[in-house]
Parts: C-alpha cells; structure tokens; sequence
C-alpha cells in the first residue's frame, strides 16, 4: 500500500487533488481539522488534514516470462511472510533495476541484497527526552499488551538505576489499573490512576522530585473512534511539557488493519512504535511494510510475557529473525 497524508482548504476539492494524484483507489483512513498557511503565526485558514492509502488493487505485480525465477521465488516468499503486496513489487523492482542479469541468477545475492534493502527500510528510535523526570506516554488499541509492555519498560528503566513510576489513564477496562498495580507492585514501582487533564498535571507535579522517569499507560481506544482518540490527547495535554508518545501494536495484526491504526493514532503525533508479541510470530513482513510506507520508526520490540525481561531496543537485523527463510546467507 501506498500511504499518504495531503492538506488543503477545501475538503472536496482535496478530496479531488487526492484522486487526480492517487487515483480512484484510495481508502481514507482519517481527517482532521488544522490551521494552514500563514507567516509568522498570522493570516493562517481552517482547513483540512487527510490521511489515507491506495488499495494494492492498484498494485499488481507483472510477472512475466522476462521476470528470473529467483525474484519469482523471492515475491512468493515476501508474500508467505506476510510482507504487503505494494512493499514486494518494490523490493523486486528495486533488484531488477539495479542489478546485473547473471547476479539475479544467484539465489544467495538476491536474500542477501533483500536483506540488506530490508534492514535499511527499518528505522530505529532513540528517545529525546531532555526534560527530569522524562515522561513517556504508551499508547494504543486495547488488546496489543500496552499494559505488558509498560510494565517491561519501568523494569528496564529500574535496572539502569532510574527512579520510575507509572501513571494509569484507564478508567474504563474493568481490571486494568489493577492489572498495572500488580504487575509494578513486584518492582516496588508506585501506581497513581487518574482520569483527567488537572489530575494529570497535579500528579506530574508530585513527582516531579521523587522520579526519573514516569510511564503513562493509557487507556486503550478504537483507532477509528477520533473524538476518544482526542481524550487520550487532552489528558496527556495536562502533563503540561513535552511527551514521548509509543504507539503500541501487535505483531499479530495483519498488515491491511496496521496501516489503518498507525493512520488514526497519526492523528496524536506520535513518536515511534513498539512491536509487542514479537515471539507469536515468524512472519513480520507486516510490521516491516506498515513502518516503512508509513515513515514511522520502531523504538522497542517485547517478547514473552516475562516482565522483568523481554524488551528490547529496536535493532534491524533483531527484526529480520522474525522472518521465515532469511537467514544471513
């Protein structure tokens, strides 16, 4: 899939500049209200934000009888490791055009350029924190391990020495602060819930001496509910300074629905991702595809449900052992 995200005045007549550019085959997967234009902050008009991607309908990969068998075999592969259609026929165009013909015949050149496009398409994420105590917020739909992988994050954090605590947002999922409570309360790591934007700033408050780091694990929403997605935004809002945001989601989800939450969670400027469930998985072309067409990077991957163990820094060529068939050649 080819992912977008286009600005203009006029909601139809973006629409139509869409189409004109795109073509008819697009999916909208969010729109929003900005200010655009302007200079200086002055003269600036309402208008649209639209997010979306072109069906790979549109996308059909030529395999004519020209095409070497070695890049037959390698889309056939993409394909069974779940890699999105529109990503093969670009990694295949890519070897095609660079490549010299009597190279193509070579299997072993063909995994280890793919692999080496691969890891290149696979960016990481160092967090840019400079304010104490760092606040990240992990965000994301219910169902992905937010709450898992906040808790392997405050552990890691306790084992480089970091004073941490967690702040709960979720009011709503029967258990859930219960859940973080006993998950923390093995480490020693205090647990305070909260439900609004001023309960939010009076606790950052509070800790602003007794922590190094503070974790948010919000409560989980529908990707395609926008107005409780601006909730979860109000209430980081409240913490009233810069905050790392990770989108969580699962090495689980199939590709199509992958762009559609990093699409709508786009929505509150996320920083990077956090894979979670890695280990259920030997198939990651998904995550690959979603991150590279939509330009986000990958902060941490979390495998097991371990909690003192089982997170870890993103790092391409970690990323490419969840992949059937490309083993270093």
């Amino acid at each position: 899939m080819e992912y977008f995200e286009e600005s203009g005045l006029d909601y139809n007549a973006l629409l139509e500049s869409i189409r004109q550019k795109y073509g008819q085959h697009i999916h909208i997967m969010n729109r929003k209200k900005v200010m655009l234009g302007g200079i200086l902050g002055f003269g600036k008009r309402e208008g649209w934000c639209v997010t979306g991607y072109v069906s790979d309908s549109v996308f059909q990969p030529r395999t004519p009888e020209t095409v070497p068998e070695t890049l037959k075999k390698l889309s056939e592969l993409l394909e069974k490791n779940d890699f999105s259609p529109s990503y093969i026929q670009r990694i295949t165009s890519m070897l095609e055009k660079s490549s010299h013909e009597e190279s193509l015949k070579s299997w072993g050149y063909v995994i280890k350029q793919t692999r080496d496009i691969i890891c290149g398409d696979i960016k990481t994420y160092q967090s840019k924190n400079l304010f104490i105590p760092a606040i990240t917020a992990v965000i994301g739909p219910s169902g992905v391990g937010k709450t898992t992988a906040v808790a392997k994050l405050a552990a890691s954090w306790l084992k480089l020495g970091k004073r941490v605590g967690i702040i709960s947002t979720d009011k709503y999922k029967i258990g859930a602060e219960a859940q973080i409570t006993a998950l923390a309360s093995g480490m020693n790591i205090p647990v305070v819930s909260i439900g609004t934007p001023a309960g939010m700033r009076q606790q950052i408050e509070f800790w602003s001496s007794k922590a190094d780091r503070i974790i948010v694990d919000t409560v989980g929403r529908n990707p395609r509910d926008s107005k409780a997605l601006i909730g979860v935004g109000d209430i980081l809002g409240g913490c009233g300074r810069e905050v790392e945001k990770l989108l969580a989601v699962s090495a689980t989800t199939k590709v199509s629905d992958l762009f559609e939450i990093i699409g709508q969670y786009n929505m509150l400027n996320f920083n990077a991702v956090i894979c979670t469930k890695m280990d259920e998985t030997y198939h990651a072309g998904n995550v690959i595809s979603a991150l590279q067409q939509t330009g986000k990077s990958l902060a941490y991957i979390t495998v097991g449900q371990k909690i003192t163990s089982g997170i870890e820094s993103a790092k391409s060529d970690r990323v490419l052992e969840f992949l059937e068939g490309f083993d270093a050649v």
